[in-house]
């Protein structure tokens, strides 16, 4: 399996681990003022990133050689993000559809191009397109998903629950701290 994938089923690994940790109230809580989302909302958003890039490479043709990736593509206010088995369910799938895909060989072999649109200003409207790889998209996934994770890490918190002190811990942070022969622990 390449690292790549198999640092994004790490993650999401974690997410379920701490999805069937949580009760409900603390899934939806929203803990102002310090966030201004829920853990719930966070589930989404990291779901949607990775269905935009699922989509795109469903859509495409084995004769295509570029995917266009959607970023901007977003399920505001949807179910998920009030319900927890829905993300349990969804982040599952996600897992499965990791460990089934033929990625390794997209990534090595026959990696189409990559477009992909997000928006990026605040003030208005500006979408913009860029090229990217697949790796690239993945790598990216991974990342987003643990800096998101930091953030759902501290919800918990601030509801006195438990989390794994490496969950939402980069992975430049624990080969820092392997190297130190540290124990994993939160920064």
């Amino acid at each position: 399996m390449h690292p790549i994938v198999q640092g994004n089923i790490d993650a999401l690994k974690q997410a379920l681990s701490l999805l069937r940790s949580l009760t409900a109230q603390q899934y939806r809580q929203v803990c102002r003022p310090y966030l201004q989302s829920s853990i719930g909302t966070h589930c989404r958003h990291i779901l949607d990133n990775y269905l935009a890039l699922i989509s795109a490479l469903d859509c495409a043709t084995e004769n295509q050689d570029s995917v266009f990736v959607d970023y901007n593509l977003k399920r505001r206010q949807h179910a998920l993000e009030q319900d927890k088995s829905q993300a349990i369910a969804e982040f599952s799938k996600l897992l499965d559809w990791l460990q089934q895909a033929d990625l390794f060989d997209m990534i090595e072999k026959r990696a189409p191009s990559v477009q992909v649109r997000s928006e990026v200003t605040l003030e208005s409207e500006n979408s913009v397109v860029v090229p990217s790889t697949l790796a690239r998209e993945l790598t990216l996934l991974s990342s987003h998903a643990i800096h998101h994770f930091a953030i759902i890490a501290i919800s918990v918190r601030l509801q006195s629950g438990e989390v794994d002190p490496r969950f939402g811990l980069a992975a430049t942070t624990a080969s820092y701290q392997r190297r130190q022969g540290l124990q994993l622990v939160e920064q």
